[in-house]
């Protein structure tokens, strides 16, 4: 007995550190958002667990824009300026988003559907008379 007193202490040395965030960063759109061309629609940013707020939203609308149309806005509220209607053209186009918060921490990606409609009159069909 007086002998094991200078032994080593025999431990479990395998140490596992588990870290897991409890709650990712997570983002929605509506799935689908469809006006005339040139109106503005708004669109809410839905966004849970943001830790200390968001830091930035960065969207993928290049083919969106280069039609004319505009994304402003910030936080979660945002403004969707249409494009004009195009008759032989695209009217429609996929944009997709990220956020990050004030943590660093990135949301996953979100898209939603934008479709430019005719408003429905034509110069061609209508006439004007003094």
């Amino acid at each position: 007995v007086q002998n094991r007193r200078y032994d080593f202490v025999e431990r479990n040395n395998n140490i596992v550190l588990e870290y897991k965030k409890k709650h990712a960063l997570k983002i929605s759109l509506p799935e689908s958002i469809q006006g005339e061309g040139e109106s503005i629609i708004p669109v809410t940013l839905t966004v849970n667990n943001a830790s200390g707020g968001i830091k930035s939203v960065q969207w993928n609308d290049s083919a969106f824009t280069a039609a004319g149309g505009k994304i402003s806005g910030n936080g979660t509220s945002w403004q969707i300026t249409l494009p004009a209607y195009k008759s032989e053209g695209v009217n429609s186009w996929s944009v997709g988003a990220t956020v990050q918060d004030n943590r660093g921490n990135v949301s996953n990606y979100a898209v939603m559907n934008i479709s430019v409609t005719d408003s429905g009159v034509s110069t061609a069909d209508s006439s004007f008379t003094l």
